[in-house]
């Protein structure tokens, strides 16, 4: 039997926090050690792919917030239906 869940989405929000916070990728960079490249990455996407606790524990400490600061998780509620 093939069972259907709710597309289930974390939302990153590093864009967010960082305009909050006044601070753009090259500094950011500079006080995390994360490459610039790889930073610009991170901050373009709304999605969380994939992130290590290393680089989360850097962007935490320099930017003074929690994990759940930066990572927001969201239903898909036009899905919960197929559940119920």
């Amino acid at each position: 039997m093939r069972r259907f869940y709710p597309r289930l989405m974390i939302r990153w929000r590093l864009r967010t926090i960082m305009a909050d916070r006044k601070i753009n990728n090259r500094v950011l960079s500079e006080k995390t050690g994360i490459p610039y490249s790889s930073l610009s990455g991170l901050k373009n996407s709304d999605e969380l792919k994939n992130i290590n606790g290393e680089i989360l524990n850097a962007l935490c400490h320099v930017l003074n917030c929690t994990p759940s600061d930066l990572i927001e998780f969201v239903r898909d509620d036009a899905n919960e239906k197929v559940l119920n």
